[in-house]
Formats: C-alpha cells, structure tokens, sequence
C-alpha cells in the first residue's frame, strides 16, 4: 500500500501574451491546492502544497492542472525537484 508523504514545489507558466496569462489565472484559480504566489505581464508563478504519494506519485491535484495546460497547448519543459515550468511548444508538438 502507497504511504502519503508531502510535497510542496512550484509552478511557473510562461504565457505568450498578457491577455493569455489574465484568462489563465481565472481558470488556474479553481484547482484545489496551489496558491498564485506572483504574476506579471505573461507569466505566473504557482505553489502547490499537498499530498504525494510514496514520494514520487504525483498527486491528483497536479494531473488535474497538468491536463488542463496540455489542453491549452502549453507543455512541461522541464521538471526538476521543487519545480516545473509550462510553456507554449514552439515546434508546434503540443
């Protein structure tokens, strides 16, 4: 059985436009767990505190925003302990 641990890391989504960014944070607002902790012109930054699962597992709260982003045409560029970071894919590969 998978133990619950705690996690807590940052969320930086880089937009294209600042229009782009005021829309995204209206939606970004209604997922559980993740606090707007600074915004400016096309860009936010988020932190998530909540469960993980076993350490590694992340927890339903990110797939949620995760998902929500790829629908939007963002993707994770990289993902290092304590952070990610989204952006648009430049290649046109969503």
């Amino acid at each position: 059985m998978a133990s619950i641990g705690g996690s807590e890391f940052d969320c930086i989504v880089v937009c294209d436009t600042e229009t782009e960014r005021q829309e995204l944070v209206k939606e970004l607002r209604r997922f559980e767990g993740y606090r707007i902790r600074e915004e400016r012109r096309d860009w936010v930054n988020m932190a998530y505190t909540g469960p993980t699962l076993d350490g590694d597992v992340l927890p339903q709260e990110y797939m949620n925003l995760h998902d929500c982003l790829v629908e939007r045409g963002f993707v994770q560029k990289y993902s290092y302990w304590g952070s990610r970071r989204f952006e648009k894919s430049r290649d046109g590969n969503a």
